[in-house]
């Protein structure tokens, strides 16, 4: 039961960034990143930065009426109280666009690092890109899906985009 387990997963979140502790938390599809930065923002007081490394935005409110979809996930997080504002992420990696997203992210300042910008520039240079616009929050919660990397190293990821 999905829902049960949610709900667990929100609570332990949600304990151990109470007790200020290190999480670590590797799940099935990246719709498991929900409750986790559900709990996690239910006991910070302060703004919460989030590096999204994924070959997708993840910004869509709904998949085939799933509203906590792996496709989903940063659009939930925005929903929530210490992290409301695109200028709390950087997607980092993002290759492709789904149509229902383009009305959501068109006039938004979102902070990106597409896959071919850091092959243009380096790794050096992204990465500060990415420490200079992080720096300012307190915790970064850092979410990696399967399909930031290319179909050719992790051929089973469910959403494979090439590049």
């Amino acid at each position: 039961d999905r829902e049960k387990v949610f709900k667990k997963a929100e609570e332990i979140a949600y304990q151990v960034a109470k007790a200020k502790k290190l999480l670590t938390m590797i799940g099935g599809d990246h719709s498991t990143t929900i409750p986790i930065l559900r709990g996690i923002d239910r006991a910070l007081k302060e703004p919460l930065g989030i590096i999204h490394l994924d070959a997708h935005f993840d910004l869509c409110d709904e998949i085939d009426g799933n509203y906590l979809s792996h496709g989903s996930t940063e659009r939930r997080t925005l929903e929530l109280k210490n992290i409301s504002d695109i200028g709390n992420l950087f997607f980092v990696g993002v290759r492709s666009v789904e149509a229902q997203e383009l009305p959501f992210i068109r006039d938004k300042k979102i902070n990106i690092l597409k896959t071919m910008d850091i092959r243009r520039q380096g790794v050096d240079k992204s990465l500060e890109r990415i420490r200079e616009k992080m720096k300012k929050f307190p915790r970064i919660y850092l979410t990696i899906d399967i399909d930031a990397l290319d179909p050719a190293y992790a051929p089973g990821t469910g959403t494979p985009q090439f590049g």
